[in-house]
């Protein structure tokens, strides 16, 4: 009898500890894996943000890569024109200032074949208006001057694509 009664008097309180303990084991791991599912979201949200910013960055970049262009080849050609007229005349200092602008941005955000593509169209431009063409008219009618125009619109084109894509992928 004593043994029955030991039993009786035991086993509840053993099967009491034991739940305790399980519910308390279930509960850690139910709050490791809501701890990771949260970390993982909010490593996921730190990628997005990283992202956002980067394309941020990189479209600001653009749109002033593509405006410092856009003057460096009006003021590249206006000193085609300019100096067919006198090849002897110095050149002003807002062109180098746009040889640097666009120098200076070319560097940071773009791929490699862009970036060659602008620095060629940066040395070309250069030699021009370093050697001014002979009296024919226009840069159109040119052949060096159409070679030129056509690089340069590639080279708008794959900037604006480049734009066109992050604008794409952000809707």
């Amino acid at each position: 009898m004593d043994w029955k009664w030991s039993v009786t008097a035991v086993l509840p309180v053993v099967s009491l500890v034991l739940g305790a303990w399980l519910t308390q084991l279930n509960e850690r791991q139910r709050d490791a894996a809501q701890l990771k599912r949260e970390e993982a979201a909010h490593a996921l949200e730190r990628k997005r943000q990283r992202e956002d910013r980067q394309e941020e960055f990189e479209l600001e970049h653009l749109a002033k890569l593509h405006s410092a262009l856009t003057d460096f080849v009006e003021l590249g050609l206006s000193l085609c024109f300019q100096r067919i007229g006198d090849p002897n005349a110095v050149l002003p200092e807002e062109w180098a200032a746009s040889n640097r602008a666009v120098y200076a941005l070319r560097t940071l955000v773009l791929d490699d074949q862009t970036r060659a593509d602008v620095a060629e169209l940066q040395t070309r431009f250069a030699e021009v208006v370093e050697r001014p063409w002979p009296d024919v008219g226009s840069p159109t009618s040119h052949p060096a001057g159409r070679g030129l125009m056509v690089h340069s619109e590639k080279v708008f084109e794959r900037v604006a694509g480049r734009i066109r894509e992050i604008y794409k992928a952000n809707q």
